[in-house]
């Protein structure tokens, strides 16, 4: 028999914990991230957040978030996100959690739901599909079988993402010609960790611009920001990781080297965020620096770069995909109610 228990504190914090372990398999970091997860939601305390734990004979096997989020613009609707998802292997369990969750989103009077994604996607959001490659740092982690979970209950992907691999450094032909143009404005390249807060202040004014044309993108505070940029000097790869300055508008643009934790051979870096404003004359900017990465990555010692977490329809995505086979597959899922 299952049973849905709604939950606004962390009273049930030690049962989510096990949960995660007994899901993956005893795995510290997802069991140590979702507690982060469910902390950060009632942190944010946004209205009308519900977090909806599901048990079946007094042992918790799934639970969700919904939150109301008004703010978010897709096609006229009136959305809530329903994201913090896990869940055991059984049909019945997802149908049963998954009806709570969307019937309570109709009661809030939103008619479609976005996931998983947790309230806005400076967070955790999307599902990654099957693959035979291990789990890079900081890629969505969930079970096989969540997607067919959501495809069942009828949602349908509304975005697709992609990682891309090499094994040898991918430098763009475009490469000289963009570094001539650029050096003419007088763009200038720096080695940076962001460990300084005025350069997080810059960063963040910066990446706010820079992503506020993705998908579903909202604006999060400053204090909310700095809680998840805080530990970026201590994961970055400084020599391969870079602002972007103009003479006259200061950081324009910024890259993100982060080796991957989760290799045991250390010998994988992840391209994991690159973002420049949107100006006619910074045209070419990521293809220098990506290309940059790539050579400096390689004679350090790395020998293999991933491109994370593109977005298929992305300009770049499909540049590289050209060059770089395609890694992993991501979906963001969307239904209306």
């Amino acid at each position: 028999m299952f049973e849905i228990i709604e939950t606004g504190d962390e009273k049930y914090l030690q049962e989510i914990v096990l949960l995660a372990k007994k899901l993956y398999d005893g795995n510290e970091s997802v069991a140590s991230n979702n507690e982060n997860r469910l902390k950060r939601i009632f942190r944010l305390n946004k209205p009308g957040t519900k977090v909806f734990l599901l048990f079946q004979n007094g042992t918790l096997c799934g639970h969700a978030a919904v939150v109301p989020n008004p703010i978010i613009q897709h096609k006229n609707y009136k959305i809530a996100t329903l994201g913090f998802y896990e869940c055991i292997d059984d049909p019945s369990a997802s149908f049963f959690l998954l009806s709570h969750a969307q019937n309570y989103a109709k009661q809030i009077n939103t008619d479609y739901l976005v996931g998983p994604l947790d309230y806005a996607t400076w967070y955790d959001y999307r599902f990654v599909h099957p693959s035979s490659t291990h789990p890079v740092y900081q890629e969505p982690y969930n079970k096989d079988y969540y997607i067919a979970q959501f495809e069942n209950f009828h949602f349908k992907e509304i975005a697709g993402y992609i990682s891309s691999i090499t094994d040898t450094p991918m430098i763009d032909p475009r490469r000289e010609k963009a570094k001539k143009r650029l050096d003419k404005i007088g763009i200038k390249i720096m080695n940076k960790d962001f460990s300084d807060e005025k350069d997080l202040k810059e960063l963040y004014k910066t990446e706010c611009i820079c992503w506020s044309r993705q998908f579903l993108y909202i604006d999060i505070p400053y204090e909310e920001y700095i809680i998840g940029r805080a530990k970026l000097p201590k994961i970055v790869d400084k020599d391969l990781t870079f602002g972007f300055y103009h003479p006259e508008d200061g950081l324009c643009g910024f890259l993100f080297g982060i080796p991957d934790a989760n290799d045991p051979k250390k010998e994988t870096v992840l391209l994991k965020s690159i973002g420049i404003l949107p100006k006619t004359e910074l045209a070419g900017l990521g293809v220098y620096a990506a290309s940059l990465m790539h050579e400096k990555a390689f004679e350090k010692g790395y020998k293999k770069v991933i491109h994370a977490l593109m977005r298929n329809d992305n300009i770049s995505a499909a540049t590289w995909a050209k060059q770089m086979p395609v890694n992993k597959r991501f979906s963001l899922y969307g239904k209306e109610i």
